[in-house]
């Protein structure tokens, strides 16, 4: 096998290996918490040899590993927001519905890191100021949003945080207590939650 050959073979062993642990490592963290998770533990599930040190081949440490975790999680949420950006709707209702679509779509992939992050206070301080930075993404797609329709980018950044912020609550309540607030349903909620912020938009448009 030449040189050339045998790199490239090299690579990508370590790269799915790497990609390996970031997996194991998700799932770990999500499902026992970063604290009560080993390196140990996260070697096993790579199907690495437990206590080798494999892993220190490829992160320097659990919390390097964690950071790597959510910096994937903030990178793909960073995509979202400029394929949205780029991807606009006629109308501000169709785009309020793209949004939440879109929105839905990705965090429906993502469950491990959301419930990593929902043990924010005891993480770290780096991996903690990324997911903090994946939120202000979050609330960025909703300010874009208001941005193209004519307010001012504090306007904007203020309004986004508000209609995320009361989307995010309503199904944070049935995560946390397996039913929605007030039992309202869902569906109904989502269409008081459009026609809210719809109207919101409309108005911007008709002042211009």
């Amino acid at each position: 096998m030449s040189t050339g050959i045998t790199s490239q073979f090299t690579d990508r062993r370590r790269n799915n290996t790497r990609q390996r642990i970031l997996e194991s490592a998700s799932a770990l963290f999500a499902e026992r918490g970063y604290t009560a998770t080993s390196i140990a533990d996260i070697e096993a599930a790579a199907l690495l040899t437990p206590g080798s040190g494999g892993l220190y081949r490829h992160f320097q440490s659990k919390e390097a590993l964690l950071l790597a975790v959510v910096s994937g999680y903030k990178e793909r949420l960073s995509l979202v927001r400029a394929t949205l950006a780029l991807d606009i709707a006629e109308t501000p209702e169709r785009e309020l519905q793209q949004i939440v679509t879109a929105l839905g779509i990705f965090l429906s992939g993502e469950g491990a890191v959301i419930r990593i992050g929902a043990e924010f206070s005891q993480l770290p301080d780096a991996p903690r100021k990324i997911i903090g930075a994946a939120w202000d993404e979050a609330h960025g797609i909703f300010a874009d949003l208001f941005r193209r329709h004519g307010f001012s980018p504090p306007e904007a950044a203020a309004l986004g945080i508000s209609a995320l912020g009361s989307l995010a609550h309503f199904f944070e309540h049935i995560r946390n207590f397996g039913r929605q607030p007030l039992d309202v349903e869902m569906g109904r909620y989502l269409e008081e939650w459009s026609n809210t912020w719809t109207a919101k938009l409309a108005n911007a448009q008709n002042a211009i």
